[in-house]
């Protein structure tokens, strides 16, 4: 799980950090001339900052939380992240919208490599028993 959550963590990083660079970079927010290391730089730190010690902590919380749920797992962790993913708004107040399109893409992106994981495990069983 630890593994998975890593892997999803970092695609989730490098996804969030291309897009807001390019869609909506902090040079646009602050109204300043456009300057695209600047904004990667920025961008690059306040996501990883965020991811590292917000959003990989609570995904593993989510993770154990919804564990006992079985079919209703996928609805509640989705909950759980939208839900942590609009909490920062008392600290970033519009910058929440980055928070909370994070949290989501995190969930999507765990939710694809969960899938995969699962599929490996599943034929490196198969081939241990043949």
């Amino acid at each position: 799980m630890i593994k998975r959550k890593i892997v999803a963590t970092g695609i989730t990083f490098v996804i969030a950090v291309t897009l807001i660079t390019i869609i909506l970079p902090p040079s646009a927010l602050l109204g300043e001339e456009r300057d695209v290391l600047g904004d990667l730089y920025i961008s690059t730190l306040y996501v990883l900052i965020g991811l590292t010690f917000y959003g990989f902590p609570i995904t593993i919380l989510i993770e154990f939380l919804t564990r006992k749920f079985k079919e209703a797992r996928f609805f509640f962790a989705l909950t759980l992240h939208l839900f942590f993913g609009l909490l920062p708004i008392f600290l970033l107040y519009f910058l929440t919208v980055y928070s909370f399109l994070i949290a989501l893409g995190l969930f999507i992106i765990d939710e694809i490599c969960r899938i995969i994981f699962a599929n490996d495990r599943s034929k490196n069983y198969i081939d241990k028993i043949n």
